[in-house]
């Protein structure tokens, strides 16, 4: 026996999650979404332009974290090129990306007097 209505639905969000780049559904928001397209007032009638909409911000999301993925190489090869990939790695819990903002954020450990300074800045 196939699952239908809301179970059906749920597994062909979990079947798609992993193209979104996303693990865990919401169940809150799933089951939300299955409820107003079920509801027959209006919702037939404000589906397309709904579903561009939801097809318009997908896209924008896909756009944004295809930018971050690239900002992110392009910091980390600024931190590569500085030679420092290799001591930041060293630190526990600080990945290259994270020290290459740490970076940009404090503008260089070298403004600053001490250690200490740095870590308070």
């Amino acid at each position: 026996m196939s699952p239908s209505g809301p179970a059906r639905f749920e597994a062909a969000v979990r079947r798609e999650l992993p193209r979104w780049g996303a693990a865990r559904p919401c169940l809150r928001i799933i089951r939300a979404v299955f409820a107003a397209l079920a509801d027959p007032a209006g919702v037939a009638a404000h589906r397309p332009g709904a579903l561009e909409r939801a097809h318009l911000a997908l896209g924008e999301w896909r756009d944004t974290r295809a930018r971050l993925a690239d900002i992110e190489t392009r910091m980390v090869t600024v931190l590569d090129d500085l030679g420092l990939t290799a001591l930041v790695t060293t630190i526990a819990g600080l990945t290259p990306v994270g020290a290459a903002a740490i970076l940009a954020e404090t503008g260089g450990p070298a403004r600053f007097a001490t250690g200490r300074a740095l870590v308070m800045a």
